[in-house]
């Protein structure tokens, strides 16, 4: 009786693993897709790791769920640590064979890494203990960092895998892969493909970046404002980073005011305030002297007697933010 909507039960998003645990063990069998695992992937639903875990985890034979599902993908989605196999692993077929990768093959693993990689629940945070997330965290880290698949990958890939990563990072998934965030962004970013995404979607991409909830949502956000740097914005532009000032949390002023990502170790702000027409855009938007946070950006935006007057009403001081002691990205 389970099984005849068994294809309904894999369609809903988001879950719960334990719920998913008790159909497989009452009896849900189902056939999971290629079509079905890419599209949840790049949908961002946290379904990816669920229901493979819970088929795994019961031992269910990959011929009863998975037997339509390319290799290199099932090993993913199953959390193998799919490089370097033993001659002898009979395992061997699910490892990915990196000199038969197209670059839409290549696009798809790693957003199937990553999917996978978030979707881990707090219980399995502790990945001493917990195999499938040690096998997860490696694989992410290897692949994002492997010029293998980096540097095949189109504009369009990389900014979908860049969204996909934004929207993963906002839902603040667990402790494994906080310390991965960091290593995710900076390799999407340095791409050569990187270079050619419009001001608009970066613009786009880094609003939601530092204002996500995440663990080093500054940092991560500041390596998406970088993509910027030696670029020209529009008086839109200008003002949808601005605005940020407007609502400002601590990671908004960490990475606008403090970090230094931008040419010359410039912070975000002084270089926006830098740009043609930004002191127009602040104008409209009724910003102050006092949202800035940063006394060198504030004088370009409203004139050097209004920095003065709004230094002291800084948490970080002009002194410490015309220091060269900070700095949280590359030249």
């Amino acid at each position: 009786m389970i099984n005849q909507c068994s294809q309904q039960l894999l369609a809903i998003p988001g879950v719960p693993y334990a719920a998913a645990e008790a159909l497989v063990a009452a009896g849900l069998r189902a056939q999971i897709t290629a079509q079905q695992l890419l599209a949840l992937a790049y949908e961002h639903y946290e379904w990816v790791g669920v229901w493979a875990d819970a088929f795994a985890a019961a031992g269910v034979p990959l011929q009863e769920w998975a037997a339509g599902i390319p290799a290199d993908l099932r090993g993913l989605c199953c959390c193998m640590d799919i490089f370097a196999p033993d001659d002898s692993d009979e395992d061997a077929a699910e490892h990915v064979q990196v000199q038969d990768l197209t670059p839409a093959h290549a696009t798809d693993l790693l957003a199937i890494t990553l999917s996978v990689a978030a979707s881990r629940k707090a219980a399995d945070n502790d990945h001493l203990m917990n195999p499938l997330g040690c096998d997860a965290l490696t694989n992410i880290v290897q692949m994002y960092g492997d010029p293998a698949y980096t540097t095949i990958l189109s504009t369009t890939a990389v900014e979908a895998l860049l969204r996909l990563a934004v929207q993963l990072h906002s839902r603040n998934p667990n402790e494994l892969l906080a310390s991965a965030w960091l290593i995710i962004f900076d390799s999407l970013v340095k791409l050569p493909a990187a270079a050619q995404l419009t001001n608009a979607a970066v613009v786009e991409l880094a609003q939601h970046a530092v204002q996500s909830l995440g663990d080093n949502a500054a940092m991560c956000g500041g390596q998406m404002l970088r993509m910027l740097a030696g670029r020209q914005l529009s008086a839109e532009q200008l003002e949808a980073l601005l605005s940020l000032l407007q609502r400002p949390t601590e990671n908004i002023t960490a990475a606008l005011c403090q970090g230094r990502c931008m040419p010359g170790r410039s912070t975000v702000i002084k270089w926006l305030a830098s740009q043609p027409g930004a002191a127009a855009a602040a104008a409209r938007l009724g910003l102050t002297a006092a949202d800035v946070g940063h006394r060198a950006a504030a004088a370009l935006l409203f004139g050097s007697e209004a920095a003065g007057a709004a230094d002291g009403l800084w948490e970080v001081s002009s002194s410490e933010s015309d220091s060269d002691d900070e700095f949280d990205g590359d030249e």
